[in-house]
């Protein structure tokens, strides 16, 4: 149950930590951390209230460890994060994700709650992790690829835009059937594709709901599931 309070600009330039049993680490600086490797282990947590918090370096979150991204750039730059074995990780700001190279991996879930959090780039979900989209435009210009069972749960209208795509992929993990649930919410996707021909999109709302990607829109039904391939060759 330490706390790790930083204050200043550019605080760890280097070096290895590690927090683990509850431990906290507020970063309330600019560019907090820009080198190194940290690992965020045993229910551990980082709040990045800073601008530009993680801009360098390496970051690992694992066994329930949580990320709570509170302001601009919360992840940017050139660093690198793993959530894996229940990590979560919050963001609550908007563009909180600009730029840096995420891996979701073995059961860890993304919670976004507020518009254009995730600016840009291809953010990778494998191994049973989960995305919670909880706002509208949730990403901005984002491709999510999706593979070994990851999940898109849309929990509002509009959360992606339409520069936003999905790619059902199974590139790195052999296991297929991801999902992408549409929740009783209508949205617009810029493209879906991929070469998972066991993905799932379906709506476990009681609420039919239309999904428009490039020209066509489709009707997802209340209660109903669809295979990825078929789906889309069903053009309304």
């Amino acid at each position: 149950s330490s706390v790790l309070n930083t204050e200043a600009d550019q605080a760890i330039i280097g070096g290895q930590i590690k927090l683990q049993d509850n431990a906290v680490f507020n970063a309330n600086g600019k560019s907090t951390i820009t080198g190194g490797i940290q690992n965020f282990n045993d229910n551990s947590i980082l709040n990045a209230n800073g601008e530009n918090t993680l801009s360098g370096g390496s970051q690992n979150f694992s066994g329930n460890s949580i990320l709570n991204g509170n302001s601009k750039g919360a992840i940017s730059g050139n660093s690198k994060q793993t959530f894996s074995n229940n990590a979560v990780i919050n963001i609550s700001a908007q563009h909180a994700v600009d730029g840096g190279n995420l891996l979701f991996d073995g059961n860890s879930t993304l919670n976004i709650n507020t518009a254009d959090t995730i600016n840009g780039g291809e953010q990778r979900f494998k191994g049973n992790s989960l995305i919670n989209l909880n706002h509208e435009n949730s990403l901005y210009n984002t491709t999510l690829k999706l593979e070994g069972n990851a999940s898109v749960n849309i929990n509002a209208d509009n959360a992606l835009n339409y520069t936003d795509h999905i790619v059902f992929s199974k590139t790195y993990d052999t296991t297929t059937g991801s999902i992408l649930d549409v929740n009783g919410h209508s949205l617009t996707i810029g493209s879906i594709s991929g070469n998972d021909t066991n993905a799932v999109i379906k709506n476990s709302s009681a609420q039919d709901a239309i999904l428009t990607t490039g020209l066509y829109d489709y009707g997802v039904f209340a209660g109903q599931s669809y295979q990825y391939d078929s789906f889309l060759q069903r053009g309304a």
